[in-house]
């Protein structure tokens, strides 16, 4: 029952990422952080090791939609994932195995036939 509730706070929060995504495909290009962006402004990213990057609002809006498209797909993954342990006739790891159906075969046999 514990690896349930795992699975599904997993897959909920997939879910989250998704709709992480799309707000953030949605909204490409109209916000550089927090300072929203109108035609003609450049968006300035400080980088590692004390460089910048700049972009146009058109370049901020590609970024923004390449974001929202890998945000989509981890959270597909994710999603995926969990739905796919919960599955019926999925087993998870926390339950112990069962034995096999048959017993152990020695080898060689004890009396082979024949002799």
């Amino acid at each position: 029952m514990k690896g349930k509730v795992v699975e599904l706070v997993g897959a909920l929060i997939g879910l989250c990422v998704i709709g992480w995504g799309i707000v953030t495909m949605s909204t490409a290009g109209e916000s550089c952080g927090s300072h929203s962006m109108s035609d003609g402004d450049r968006c300035t990213t400080i980088t590692g090791n004390h460089s910048s990057s700049t972009r146009s609002q058109d370049e901020q809006a590609s970024k923004d939609q390449r974001t929202g498209l890998f945000q989509i797909g981890i959270g597909v993954l994710i999603t995926g994932a969990c739905v796919w342990s919960l599955l019926p006739g999925k087993k998870s790891s926390s339950e112990p195995p069962t034995q096999a159906p048959y017993p152990p075969q020695q080898w060689p046999p004890a009396n082979p036939p024949g002799y």
